[in-house]
């Protein structure tokens, strides 16, 4: 916040619900005074963040009408749920569970947010947005564009030592994916026309 963030994440999610209230109040308390949005998670999104492989399919996913109470309760200005989403990708499929979503978004009055979202159906997301979803993180996908333009350029900039071709060919990858799943979310299949 002091670097100027206009949001935070406070994720309790591994702890049990009276913990994971006191520790969003704590970053709440912080926070709203300062004018940033505080995003806080209930539910448990298995999977890891950063290897994105192999992650178990889901398990405790979030109750309405806990989630109404931890909205009530801790003032927070967007809710990260579990319902069947993971981090990463798994080697059965994934589906989202838009009925118990669209309990959640009936209990509570902020903005919903899905993590895990990388390897969901585009059908499924958009189901999502109709149900309260307003902020959707994708990791894995935009991982993978980075990956396979630097193993693309990889041998033309060994021999030239070019490490900046290198990040500029995974940053243009990585652009061109995030556009595509934005587009895609607005339900506009064209091509990607430039480059940001």
């Amino acid at each position: 916040m002091q670097a100027g963030y206009s949001s935070v994440m406070v994720d309790g999610s591994h702890l049990p619900f009276e913990d994971n209230i006191e520790l969003t109040l704590a970053g709440v308390a912080l926070a709203h005074p300062a004018g940033v949005w505080v995003e806080a998670e209930l539910g448990a999104v298995p999977g890891d963040e950063d290897v994105s492989t192999d992650a178990a399919p889901a398990q405790a996913m979030t109750n309405p009408s806990e989630a109404a109470e931890f909205v009530e309760r801790t003032g927070v200005d967007a809710l990260a749920v579990a319902v069947g989403n993971v981090h990463g990708l798994t080697t059965t499929p994934v589906s989202l569970h838009l009925e118990r979503l669209a309990a959640i978004w009936d209990a509570v009055a902020v903005p919903l947010v899905l993590h895990g979202a990388s390897g969901l159906p585009d059908h499924q997301l958009r189901g999502a947005i109709r149900r309260g979803v307003a902020k959707i993180n994708i990791n894995t996908e935009l991982r993978q564009a980075y990956l396979a333009a630097a193993a693309t350029v990889l041998p033309s900039v060994l021999a030239s030592h070019d490490s900046v071709a290198l990040w500029r060919a995974g940053r243009e990858a990585v652009t061109t994916a995030a556009v595509r799943s934005i587009l895609t979310l607005a339900g506009r299949h064209q091509p990607l026309t430039s480059t940001l």
